[in-house]
């Protein structure tokens, strides 16, 4: 776009959707691959091009386009495009190459400037993009008069630049600024309003930014502005304060923006700043944590209402994080943006309740965090409201819930002053999508709608009623049929985590692992009432990871009878982690049966005073990790026989290190062969 070589179809295409138009095409054709996506919006966020690709370009292209490095090549008279692929060996071997040239673009993604370069810029008068990301340089006052033609630059990541030179607002044609990760940028030329071709301003990750410009309004063809920082009206600095009505008339707006210090926001009856931003699709909302600590908000209920109509977005949002909300209660408009497909809620800790968030048919990822005194998801007024054929959650895929202490189910009911609460309000609803669940720090959460379609479920210290709940939910759980039904609760899941997790102990596994049938992954972290491993481990037939943590309390030895049958079961088990187990003394005789091993880590297991001969029973063991482990003294001959074993570390296990020293070690003949020896 910068190099004027875009060309819209019509008046109504803009030039970005012509470049992306131009880029789908060249997807089509192979000539780019996506290389990366991001993770919350799906939207490309690199591209590559085959080794060939790259090769026909480049000879298509002759001098005219070169990547270079300035200590072995120089920069040919018809050179138009440069990226560096090195930093040159001085200031001055920069300039004499830039000296014959006549640059319309200069890029360096690994290019260090010196703290004082204006030479450098007075020799790419002409250049039209100049992108130097990630090198901390001061920017010379003459910027603007030197470079005239410049239409895209890019200075993100500068840590040395805290505010922009003055002459930064005569690049009259700039039509992309790029300022993200300015750490220490404190303050926008007050003059920002003059460059009326600006279509892009990034600065996000400017986060000593403290206030924005007068104008804004002025800059009509804008439809990036990654962020806007709200200040108080009778904040004084040179040019004034911008103030967010600005926004009003920017319609044109696109991608992501995000408000903060909304507490210095002042209600406005009867405006909308955001509402006719259709273009927009991503919207944070976040005030400063000063309210946590000072006085707490003096809005009136009433004011706050204006203000979350104040700040009501388009329907067409996708994407919407509130942080730390000081008022009483959510936006009412929560529930009405259909389009929504990712939904934050953090820190607003005096909110009771929420919207109705369980019929927006898009929303694919929910996180409520810090939500201190919310009781419950899902208003209910009528106890069988939530047993009705409505649509439930009909596309969530992942749902976060962390540190809402008070939150006790997901349904509930707003009382009425002086009324009281009967009793829970149960359901057999269930998330007929959702996939990824973590639970953390909701210590009083006793209930969840069902859920038969999870496969990674995360649990800290959470009530073990919510995983009680989904299996009393199944009828006739205890019968085999039940069991192996794959439209229960938890019948599809892969992977498992237990953390801190104070009362589980072997009964609870006893009733849930026989639900678990399809499971890959288990991690037990911190199970202190934990003794021993549940019989029901007999069912994990499909188990390839077992993890466990500092369970001061598990002896592995447990119902380890001789046949082993806990551990016979794991016909799958690849890998095998034990840490910190104080009670372990021995390494259970049942795990010598599972011969599908490939990795086993022991470590600080202080207690285990050496390893059994039959650990050379595993034929495709490959990694072997013995760390902090004292009391181990030898290796047992059996080593010998691991003949797939390709690397073994000893760490913090002083005779057993002393023992396999290289060459002249007690027990080097029995460890030589393997290839990768960490001691």
């Amino acid at each position: 776009m910068a190099q004027g070589f875009i060309e819209s179809l019509h008046k109504n295409e803009g030039l970005e959707e012509a470049g992306d138009r131009y880029v789908s095409d060249l997807l089509w054709r192979s000539f780019l691959e996506v290389e990366k996506l991001d993770d919350s919006t799906s939207e490309v966020k690199l591209f590559k091009m085959h080794d060939l690709m790259h090769d026909l370009a480049s000879k298509v292209a002759g001098d005219e386009c070169k990547m270079i490095n300035l200590n072995k090549d120089g920069i040919g008279r018809g050179t138009r495009h440069v990226s560096l692929a090195s930093r040159s060996s001085s200031l001055e071997n920069t300039t004499t190459q830039l000296e014959v040239t006549n640059l319309r673009t200069f890029l360096s993604m690994k290019y260090e400037l010196p703290n004082e370069c204006e030479g450098i810029f007075t020799k790419i008068r002409r250049c039209r993009t100049l992108a130097l990301p990630n090198a901390d340089f001061c920017i010379p006052s003459s910027l603007g008069s030197r470079l005239k033609h410049l239409r895209f630059l890019d200075v993100s990541g500068n840590t040395s630049i805290e505010s922009l030179p003055d002459s930064i607002t005569d690049l009259l044609n700039l039509q992309t600024l790029k300022l993200s990760d300015c750490d220490n940028l404190t303050t926008l030329p007050k003059d920002l309003k003059k460059l009326v071709n600006l279509r892009h301003l990034l600065i996000d990750g400017c986060d000593s930014l403290m206030h924005m410009p007068c104008g804004l309004n002025n800059l009509s063809s804008l439809q990036t502005l990654s962020k806007f920082v709200v200040q108080k009206m009778d904040h004084r600095v040179p040019g004034g304060v911008g103030r967010v009505d600005e926004l009003d008339g920017l319609n044109k707006l696109a991608g992501s923006i995000s408000l903060q210090y909304l507490e210095f926001l002042q209600p406005a009856p009867n405006k909308g700043h955001l509402g006719e931003k259709e273009r927009l699709r991503s919207l944070e909302l976040r005030w400063s944590a000063r309210w946590l600590w000072e006085e707490q908000d003096d809005k009136s209920e009433s004011d706050e209402l204006v203000v979350w109509e104040n700040l009501r977005p388009h329907q067409n949002l996708t994407h919407l994080a509130i942080d730390r909300c000081p008022s009483r209660s959510p936006p009412s408009w929560l529930s009405s943006i259909r389009c929504l497909v990712k939904l934050t809620l953090l820190r607003c800790r005096r909110w009771k309740y929420l919207p109705p968030l369980s019929e927006l048919p898009s929303l694919r990822e929910l996180e409520l965090t810090g939500l201190d005194e919310l009781e419950f998801v899902q208003e209910i007024r009528d106890p069988q409201q939530s047993n009705t054929a409505c649509p439930f959650f009909p596309s969530l895929e992942t749902l976060r819930l962390r540190s809402c202490g008070e939150l006790k189910g997901w349904w509930g009911k707003r009382l009425l002053v002086g009324e009281q609460n009967h009793g829970r309000y149960d359901s057999q609803s269930s998330f007929p999508k959702l996939l990824h669940v973590e639970i953390v720090g909701c210590n009083n959460l006793n209930s969840l709608p069902l859920l038969p379609s999870v496969i990674d479920l995360e649990l800290r210290r959470p009530d073990l009623k919510v995983l009680e709940h989904q299996v009393v939910a199944v009828p006739n759980y205890s019968s085999e049929a039940a069991l192996v039904s794959t439209s229960i609760p938890l019948s599809k899941l892969k992977k498992i985590y237990f953390y801190y997790i104070l009362g589980l102990d072997q009964s609870m596994l006893e009733t849930l692992l026989p639900f678990l049938r399809n499971l890959e992954s288990m991690t037990f972290y911190d199970c202190s009432a934990l003794r021993s491993l549940s019989s029901g481990m007999q069912y994990l037939s499909s188990l390839q990871h077992l993890s466990i943590y500092r369970c001061e309390e598990l002896d592995l030895s447990s119902h380890d009878d001789e046949r082993g049958t806990q551990w016979r079961s794991l016909a799958n088990l690849r890998t095998l982690k034990i840490e910190e187990l104080p009670k372990l003394v021995a390494l259970p005789g049942g795990i010598q049966h599972v011969t599908t091993l490939q990795s086993l880590s022991i470590a600080k297991c202080r207690n285990l005073t050496s390893l059994p001969e039959w650990i050379g029973d595993f034929p495709l063991l490959q990694d072997l990790e013995i760390i902090h482990c004292p009391g181990i003294e030898c290796m047992p001959d059996g080593m010998q026989n691991l003949t797939s074993l390709k690397r073994l570390k000893i760490r913090d296990c002083p005779v057993l290190e002393e023992r396999c020293q290289r060459e002249d070690g007690a027990d080097w003949e029995k460890i030589k062969g393997i290839a990768h020896l960490l001691c």
